[in-house]
């Protein structure tokens, strides 16, 4: 089953097949984008939700505020290890692939 979807900002339609999104035209890049500002808007939410500003995030995890900005703005990814240290800091999960 499909459902329809739009990729955010580019008005490029697409579609979630077993959980996953997939373009029109399949192009692994533009997966990559949606899972980048899908991911960014994760981390985003997480810290909101502890009441948490980027400043407070670098102090604790010791990712320069700037680059979490980037992350949090999908244009910028975490590394593995920044990543662990966002979802410990964060206490929360983060999952790539469907949403």
């Amino acid at each position: 089953q499909a459902t329809e979807w739009r990729v955010n900002d580019t008005d490029t339609p697409g579609f979630i097949v077993n959980g996953l999104p997939r373009l029109l035209n399949d192009a692994p890049v533009q997966l990559k984008i949606v899972a980048r500002k899908k991911l960014g808007e994760n981390i985003k939410a997480a810290r909101l939700a502890k009441g948490l500003t980027l400043k407070d995030l670098d102090a604790l995890t010791g990712i320069p505020y700037s680059r979490l900005s980037r992350i949090e703005g999908g244009r910028d990814n975490p590394t593995f290890d920044g990543l662990v240290r966002l979802a410990v800091t964060l206490d929360t999960t983060f999952a790539i692939g469907g949403y």
